[in-house]
């Protein structure tokens, strides 16, 4: 009776509350709120926009490039414990959680920039099976992005983009009516065990070769001290299309995006300057307008930054610490918006960045 009851309330729930699918995502620029088309001046330019690289100054690589990300402590401990003793067994919450390990390392010049990277996310949404849903989303990606920069008069660039990679994971978001469809009605044993044994057989495996590209467009602007930017980048031109490896599944395709973005700078002095942002992300999508405008402050020290921002309808904030030229500490927290409609259901999350390099952004 009491499995009948989960089942009835799992099927008559209303409200919705699904995770909006989005690509490689910096600290940094969440911090403040994902803003960062037209500011894109640290490593994280190889995925914003590319035309920032024809702006760079120096020579700057990431030897060590580490993210943490997590939805709580209790997720926190729960990774830590499939990492270090080998238990999987207690890994997964049966409500919500997130969790992200990244690693890359970056080599970028003037006109020129590579990085190697190994990106993992999850995303599991099933509240108990009480929710309208099950919402899963697994992404782990391998592979290397090339980007070039070239400036075309003072004012002007553009910049593009090539990753080459590979995909593990599963994207699915299961109405009731589906999941018991795919289960072939009420299962006789444990339901969750059954739910995972039906995701199972929809994991993908699969290569891609997606390009970006972008343009900047610096207003001459007096004060000198005072800087606005223009920004418009095109991700996943043409739809970055998967190729699956024998005896797989090949991974949903990921379709090209246009986006807009600006950026005032203001230059308080050699070491402190402002900035705030503004970007439109996908610009002709079907996903609520909230998720798709961005918008971020930051404040630079000498040492420290400090950040804050809208994600999503929801509040970010961000702060790093740098003891250059070799080493930058980036903290993070954001919430995202699983519902239709603004300030409906939150997910916060927390991460944590550690670059070592040779003078790192």
């Amino acid at each position: 009776m009491r499995f009948l009851l989960v089942i009835l309330v799992f099927i008559t729930t209303t409200a919705e509350a699904r995770l909006r699918r989005t690509g490689f995502e910096g600290l940094r620029p969440l911090g403040m709120g994902n803003a960062f088309l037209a500011l894109s001046d640290d490593q994280n330019m190889l995925w914003y926009n590319p035309a920032a690289l024809a702006r760079v100054r120096g020579v700057h690589s990431h030897l060590l490039d580490l993210t943490l990300g997590v939805d709580s402590f209790d997720t926190l401990s729960r990774l830590i414990d499939s990492i270090l003793d080998g238990n999987f067994d207690d890994n997964i919450r049966t409500d919500t959680m997130y969790t992200r390990l990244n690693a890359a390392h970056s080599f970028i010049t003037p006109y020129f920039g590579v990085s190697l990277f190994a990106d993992s996310q999850t995303f599991m949404d099933l509240q108990e099976l009480s929710s309208e849903a099950v919402d899963i989303v697994s992404k782990n990606d391998f592979g290397a992005i090339v980007g070039v920069g070239l400036p075309i008069g003072e004012h002007f660039s553009i910049g593009f983009s090539v990753r080459l990679f590979e995909r593990f994971g599963i994207d699915e978001y299961l109405t009731p009516l589906e999941l018991l469809t795919k289960l072939g009605g009420i299962p006789a044993g444990d339901f969750l065990d059954a739910v995972f044994s039906v995701l199972q057989d929809d994991i993908t495996t699969g290569y891609a070769i997606g390009v970006n590209m972008g343009a900047l467009l610096t207003m001459p602007f007096t004060p000198r001290e005072m800087k606005w930017t223009l920004a418009a980048t095109l991700d996943d031109f043409g739809n970055t299309n998967f190729t699956a490896i024998p005896g797989a599944k090949a991974p949903d395709s990921i379709n090209a995006t246009l986006n807009f973005g600006t950026a005032f700078q203001y230059t308080l002095s050699r070491s402190n300057t402002l900035n705030l942002t503004f970007d439109w992300r996908d610009f002709w999508g079907t996903d609520p307008l909230f998720k798709r405008l961005h918008l971020g402050i930051e404040m630079r020290f000498s040492g420290f930054s400090l950040r804050a921002g809208v994600y999503q309808g929801r509040p970010t904030a961000g702060l790093s610490f740098e003891a250059l030229p070799h080493t930058r500490i980036n903290f993070t927290t954001y919430g995202v918006e699983l519902g239709d409609s603004i300030w409906t259901r939150e997910h916060r999350w927390y991460l944590a960045q550690a670059i070592i390099g040779f003078t790192p952004f």
